[in-house]
């Protein structure tokens, strides 16, 4: 009945406000800032692991660095955000307007300070992060030109959240609530969205002289060419007492992709057959030994790998690679790197 309903209802709203009456609200809030770190530190982290996806990296960093960097994004991009929206504010203000027509004179030159500052503060904040986030070294005017593709793309959205925000609050107070929400969360995805494609221009920016977009992954043949060449010009370079970095490696080995690159240096380095030095970005390979005591079949198992399963065809591929390496030179690196020196010579 709807005597008994009121009822319950009374009895419902009474026993909420009990349990408010008794909350704790120093400690909710204590724990409230504990989870609202949490939750920033989670969200940072994924941020910084999209950026070295987008480098092609998986070195880690210092807890102190991702300390200093979380804190400065965390102090930049709030400033950034507020700055972009207070200046359309005060574009829309006649009040604030007059207030700053007093100070500066030229509307014009009011209109433009206004859209270009908000613009610079978000160019420098996206910067930054490309340039400190990525357990890479980024050069600077390629984390320039990502900020500020990220940078025109995000107001542009913002543009389109606002005017969709006001005209969904003119047009219904009930349901202009209710469409807040999935705005802003479609406002938030593509402002993120736009953020990560500015990374991958840096990336392409600074790699655009070696730069392949995405297409079919090598096949082992490749990996194994590649590994020799890597080797060689790693020997090439030591002779020559130059370093050898992956950017060196890119401008030798123009047809390989850097990420490839990369992954076979990393290889090959576990594999004992390069030393690494350096981090950050910054690192550069040295020979591990000899180019006369590196066996071929070494380099073949490394690549090939040495797991196999006891089948018919993993009996058949081990004694065609036994094959290979008993029809090939164990010495064919260390006669490749002579003959190399003899042409350099030469030359």
């Amino acid at each position: 009945s709807p005597l008994s309903l009121t009822g319950h209802l009374r009895s419902a709203v009474d026993t909420i406000f009990d349990y408010v009456d008794r909350t704790n609200f120093a400690a909710l809030g204590a724990f409230g800032i504990i989870g609202l770190l949490i939750v920033i530190i989670l969200v940072l982290s994924t941020v910084e692991n999209a950026m070295n996806a987008i480098w092609h990296t998986d070195r880690g960093r210092s807890l102190f660095r991702k300390v200093m960097d979380y804190l400065a994004l965390l102090i930049l991009l709030p400033i950034s955000i507020n700055v972009a929206v207070a200046g359309d504010a005060i574009l829309e203000s006649p009040k604030m307007m007059g207030y700053i027509s007093a100070i500066i004179p030229s509307l014009w030159l009011i209109r433009m300070l206004l859209k270009f500052i908000p613009f610079l503060f978000v160019v420098l904040t996206l910067m930054l992060m490309y340039l400190f986030f990525p357990a890479a070294k980024v050069r600077t005017s390629a984390a320039f030109g990502g900020a500020v593709f990220a940078a025109l793309t995000w107001f542009i959205v913002l543009k389109i959240y606002v005017v969709l925000q006001v005209g969904v609050a003119n047009y219904n107070a009930i349901y202009g609530s209710f469409a807040t929400v999935p705005l802003f969360l479609i406002w938030l995805h593509l402002g993120w969205t736009f953020i990560l494609t500015g990374a991958t221009l840096a990336y392409a920016l600074q790699h655009r002289n070696h730069y392949h977009f995405p297409g079919s992954r090598p096949t082992p043949r490749r990996w194994l060419q590649m590994a020799f060449d890597v080797l060689l010009t790693v020997y090439r370079n030591f002779d020559h007492r130059l370093p050898t970095g992956l950017e060196e490696l890119a401008d030798a080995l123009p047809c390989e992709k850097p990420d490839d690159l990369e992954k076979t240096t990393r290889l090959l380095v576990r594999g004992g057959l390069l030393n690494r030095i350096g981090d950050n970005g910054e690192e550069q390979f040295l020979p591990a030994a000899p180019a006369d005591r590196i066996a071929a079949s070494e380099v073949v198992r490394l690549v090939l790998g040495r797991d196999s399963v006891p089948s018919t065809g993993g009996h058949i591929a081990d004694m065609i690679i036994r094959a290979a390496e008993q029809g090939v030179d164990e010495k064919i690196l260390a006669t490749a790197h002579t003959t190399a020196q003899v042409s350099d010579h030469a030359a």
